[in-house]
């Protein structure tokens, strides 16, 4: 999630981007065995167009198959997305940062 104000822009628009990868892509084949926390925090696309700092610890976990169960886990378990992630194979890895504009 960006606030364009974060980064010097006259605006205070919170905004989601989603980017996806195919798992044939040649980005994908490099993402997949780069440690997910320098990915979100260094060596990704969004952080290297809108650089964050970390903030707090980065959490992670699997997500289930089908949506039934995952609409079960999330009610019982309260688990909510950071600021900033990654998603590989089910797998996903969180992030809280802070934006880091000069």
């Amino acid at each position: 999630m960006i606030n364009a104000a974060d980064y010097g822009f006259p605006q205070r628009r919170r905004r989601v981007f989603i980017l996806g990868y195919h798992q044939k892509t040649k980005l994908f084949k490099t993402i997949k065995p780069i440690n997910p926390k320098d990915w979100i925090l260094r060596d990704g696309i969004a952080a290297k167009a809108f650089p964050v700092l970390a903030s707090g610890k980065l959490q992670q976990g699997t997500l289930f198959k089908s949506i039934k169960a995952i609409n079960k886990y999330f009610l019982k378990d309260k688990v909510t997305f950071e600021k900033a992630g990654l998603m590989i194979d089910g797998n996903y890895y969180s992030h809280n940062v802070k934006p880091m504009y000069d």
